[in-house]
């Protein structure tokens, strides 16, 4: 399917039908190193949606439909700390707060269901364990999450 068979009522409708009864959606845009995953409908449960840069949409999914999980079953998972359960392994994540400015093009679709909804970025480790705000992380992890949370500090 080419960009302009893409059907925008279609994948609405898509979202609005996943989000029914407390659901959520998992969006993957793009793909490889500069590809992204976010949630849409996690707001319903007044959470804020989550985004991940970088890594394969089917891993960053899983994790995202893990947190979401998490989320409606009442858990709050912690802002800014490391989250140990999430990947297999034991290796953490992180959920940072983001700036909204200039996040249009990451979570379109987030504000096209929820005007105005809170983002949070998910970073993810270096094979060492090592999360993107360690000065020990692998530059190449660094560069690949893109840190969206860092222009906001």
């Amino acid at each position: 399917m080419s960009d302009t068979d893409f059907d925008f009522n279609k994948f609405n409708e898509g979202i609005k039908e996943n989000n029914k009864d407390g659901g959520w959606s998992v969006i993957g845009v793009g793909s490889g190193p500069g590809g992204w995953t976010y949630t849409v409908g996690l707001s319903q449960h007044n959470h804020p949606e989550i985004l991940c840069l970088g890594l394969p949409h089917k891993l960053a999914g899983a994790v995202l439909n893990d947190l979401g999980k998490r989320v409606k079953a009442g858990q709050r998972p912690p802002i800014d700390e490391p989250i140990m359960d999430a990947l297999e392994g034991g290796f953490p994540v992180k959920l940072v707060r983001v700036p909204r400015d200039g996040l249009g093009h990451y979570t379109r679709a987030a504000e096209a269901h929820y005007p105005g909804c809170e983002i949070l970025q998910m970073v993810w480790p270096d094979p060492n364990g090592k999360l993107p705000d360690d000065p020990e992380c692998m530059d190449e992890y660094v560069l690949a999450q893109a840190m969206v949370a860092e222009e906001g500090n």
